[in-house]
């Protein structure tokens, strides 16, 4: 909002938006300037050491970070600033200290974190904390198939952890091998990131994907309300040039499965798709069909 009312440009995408607000957060508040509480780690350092607590935190399933004495009281979901800062930053390849002062600074002065009670800091928004860990392992050129590891299920199927699907989301419009690997197995994940951002082309093979994978059966979850309505928000951001063609067959063949006609439905609603008011009409009047579909498509 400060940019646009200054006159300057917004962020090109939802990745630049979250990286240089994060880095705003990271910043001394004028409050503690006036104070002349500057701390010793500028805006970049302190937003290195949040990237990596990120990962920490969400990779490691952690939901607190410990800032006290461990005494035997420390809750089983939180992590200790001891175990943060022993060992070294390997990927990195810099000099740039990762020390007990330099962590507490970040957790103290920044506006990423907040308290969840004594001796324990969290995160101020989980997206803060599921974007950072993403960057994280872009900024240091991780090879997209070790990525891959992080975030698929170890049962083979292809399939993002449930808890890491946002953090899969970021990755993929941060790296194309990661986005094309999920585009195949596990499309309906990437409608959580910044899909209007993808190339023309990306967006028509996530459309064909999603129904592809609705007609075989694998993404429909009865009574997940959250679900669905990711899925719809996702959904506005599909538009392409291919959009009606890859719509019209799973709207007008009946034969096709009934869950991947809705999803095709709801795909033409959201992006507004009025060369298929047509047929979409045609629907919403046969009673042959089944009834549920003919009052989507009305």
């Amino acid at each position: 909002l400060n940019l646009h009312l200054n006159g300057k440009p917004l962020p090109a995408s939802r990745i630049h938006m979250y990286r240089d607000g994060c880095q705003q957060l990271c910043e001394t508040s004028q409050k503690r300037r006036d104070a002349r509480h500057f701390g010793k780690l500028n805006a970049g350092e302190r937003l290195r050491i949040a990237s990596r607590l990120a990962v920490i935190t969400q990779f490691c399933n952690r939901n607190a970070i410990w800032t006290g004495p461990d005494l035997g009281c420390v809750p089983a979901e939180d992590v200790l600033i001891d175990m943060i800062v022993d060992g070294t930053e390997a990927e990195a390849r810099d000099l740039m200290p990762w020390n007990t002062e330099g962590v507490r600074e970040t957790i103290a002065e920044t506006g990423l974190f907040s308290s969840r009670g004594a001796h324990r800091m969290g995160w101020t928004h989980q997206t803060y904390a599921e974007f950072l860990a993403a960057d994280y392992l872009h900024q240091r050129k991780m090879a997209p198939e070790r990525m891959l590891q992080l975030i698929l299920h170890p049962d083979g199927s292809g399939k993002v952890v449930p808890q890491l699907r946002e953090i899969a989301a970021w990755l993929a419009g941060m790296e194309p091998a990661v986005f094309r690997a999920l585009a195949k197995k596990d499309p309906e994940t990437l409608l959580r990131g910044d899909v209007k951002s993808l190339c023309d082309a990306d967006r028509a093979e996530l459309v064909a994907n999603l129904l592809s994978s609705h007609e075989a059966g694998e993404l429909w979850e009865e009574g997940d309300r959250h679900a669905f309505y990711v899925r719809l928000r996702g959904y506005s951001q599909c538009d392409n040039a291919q959009l009606a063609e890859t719509l019209k067959p799973y709207i007008t063949d009946p034969s096709r499965h009934h869950i991947a006609r809705v999803a095709a439905v709801d795909i033409a609603q959201a992006c507004r798709v009025q060369s298929l008011q047509t047929d979409l009409g045609t629907l919403a009047r046969d009673p042959t069909q089944d009834y549920h579909l003919r009052t989507w498509a009305a």
